[in-house]
């Protein structure tokens, strides 16, 4: 991590904690001048500046030219954000309950896992690769939250993993395959919980549970990685902000 990017999240701490204890005087749920901001937390206006931007693409505040800075505390009491982080151990953090990771397998896909691949993405028999499947569960306070199972193909290795590391998936593919994620692309389909799964999350086969579909893609638009993700039912109630239509303009 880079030392800017150290301070503006020690900033940004310091800031959510003022905020939340009554320290820093807004009115309704306007804050202060940028000016004013920098000078209660003892920062320049540059990095207050960056801050706000970052917090407003997190849409916890909104910035109105001749208006000011408003403060959406309906955002900030949101848990398991989706749209605020890429990593589920963040995203565990983000919901006020220490993360745990574990990696269960790492190997060339088996029959049943394969199975479950191409009947996910409707991927021909005539694709006849192998994959390498990773098998890691998260933990919420010592619970098993989230579990996933990650295939890359593996003509695309250009190395042996060595261990069964703790590397998410864009590290894994950087250090493994030489390759950079561009864009994921994300399906939500409503499945039933089975054997593995009853197993991993201490619930009944049969239960409804959700499945995050993805794939990944690399700067050419080709897929390199594919990824099936379950959630707890109870533990992980997954919410997201919807920016307005303006955010995204080219304005």
């Amino acid at each position: 991590m880079s030392r800017r990017r150290s301070l503006l999240l020690e900033v940004k701490e310091l800031f959510m904690d003022e905020l939340t204890q009554g320290k820093i005087p807004i009115q309704g749920n306007k804050l202060p001048s940028e000016e004013e901001l920098a000078r209660s937390l003892d920062v320049s206006r540059t990095t207050m500046r960056e801050l706000l931007a970052t917090l407003h693409k997190e849409g916890v505040i909104t910035k109105r030219h001749g208006l000011g800075n408003f403060i959406h505390f309906s955002a900030l009491e949101q848990g398991y954000r989706i749209d605020r982080t890429r990593d589920f151990g963040s995203l565990i953090a983000l919901g006020g309950k220490h993360p745990g990771y574990s990696v269960s397998s790492r190997s060339l896909t088996d029959d049943a896992d394969e199975e479950k691949l191409r009947k996910a993405f409707s991927l021909p028999l005539s694709d006849e690769g192998r994959y390498v499947s990773t098998r890691c569960t998260f933990f919420a306070d010592g619970e098993a939250a989230i579990h996933c199972l990650v295939f890359v193909p593996e003509k695309l290795l250009t190395s042996r993993p060595t261990d069964v590391g703790e590397e998410n998936v864009y590290a894994f593919l950087r250090k493994y395959c030489g390759q950079e994620v561009e864009h994921p692309l994300i399906w939500f389909e409503p499945t039933s919980c089975d054997t593995d799964l009853s197993s991993c999350f201490g619930i009944p086969e049969g239960t409804p549970i959700i499945e995050w579909k993805e794939q990944f893609y690399n700067i050419y638009d080709e897929v390199i990685c594919y990824s099936l993700t379950w959630f707890h039912p109870v533990s992980m109630k997954l919410s997201m902000l919807r920016k307005t239509w303006e955010d995204f303009s080219l304005r």
